[in-house]
C-alpha cells in the first residue's frame, strides 16, 4: 500500500496492489470536516478490487469480500489519519 500526497492540502491517493503486484487500484481520499475519511467510498472500491483479485469471475463470496473490505477501510482509514498528524506536526 502507497499513500500519497494529493494535488490539494486535503486529498491523498492510495495505491493497493496485489501480492502478485500486477494488480492494481488508486483511490484519491478526501477528508471532510471532522477530519474523518469517505470510508463507504474505499471500502466499496477495496471490495472490487479484491473480488477481481482472489475471484473474478464468481460473485458467491461478494458478502465476504464486502466484510473483508471494510476491515481493511478501517486499517487505512487509521494510516490515513496517522499520515496526516505526522504530516501536520512537521
Amino acid at each position: 500500500m502507497l499513500i500519497t500526497q494529493g494535488e490539494k492540502e486535503n486529498k491523498l491517493n492510495l495505491e493497493l496492489y496485489s501480492n502478485d503486484g500486477i494488480s492494481r487500484t488508486s483511490i484519491a481520499l478526501t477528508q471532510d470536516n471532522q477530519g474523518k475519511m469517505l470510508e463507504d467510498s474505499i471500502s466499496l472500491e477495496l471490495a472490487h478490487f479484491y473480488t477481481r483479485i482472489h475471484n473474478p469471475f464468481s460473485n458467491s463470496n461478494q458478502h465476504d469480500m464486502m466484510f473483508q473490505a471494510l476491515e481493511i477501510a478501517h486499517t487505512i482509514r487509521a494510516k490515513v489519519i496517522r499520515h496526516y498528524a505526522v504530516n501536520a506536526q512537521n
